[in-house]
């Protein structure tokens, strides 16, 4: 196995990573402003982020994807975030309970379907990872 160096530097700049692995690695610095996640990949991967506007009835936080290998979900609302692993999430039909300014992160490719969410109240955003092949 090679080497990884991760440095990490005062708030105002940025995590530096130097990865020679051959696989995903999952990176999180937090600070007093609040969470901040990335993720690099090694030499194949894509990982893309979409903001999602919270809402009291259900949305699609993630489409089916065959190719998923990694999620992470951070909850930028101070309601509560539900999120099932399939189609309908609600307030009492959920796999995940994502605290306000929370993160949710797949332990590994659990599920490649479509993931939905429902919030307590709809005030904020989801930010949603996935890393694919």
């Amino acid at each position: 196995m090679r080497a990884l160096r991760v440095e990490a530097h005062d708030p105002s700049c940025p995590l530096t990573v130097h990865e020679e692995a051959d696989v995903p690695l999952v990176l999180r610095r937090a600070n007093l402003s609040g969470t901040m996640s990335g993720m690099a990949t090694g030499s194949s991967g894509v990982a893309t982020v979409v903001q999602v506007i919270s809402s009291v009835a259900a949305v699609t936080l993630a489409e089916d994807s065959g190719g998923r290998e990694g999620l992470i979900i951070h909850n930028a609302s101070t309601g509560i975030l539900y999120v099932k692993f399939g189609t309908g999430a609600s307030l009492t039909s959920y796999s995940v309970k994502v605290a306000p300014d929370g993160m949710y992160e797949m332990p590994e490719n659990i599920y490649g379907g479509i993931i939905t969410g429902i919030w307590s109240l709809a005030n904020g955003f989801a930010y949603v990872t996935q890393q694919s092949s």
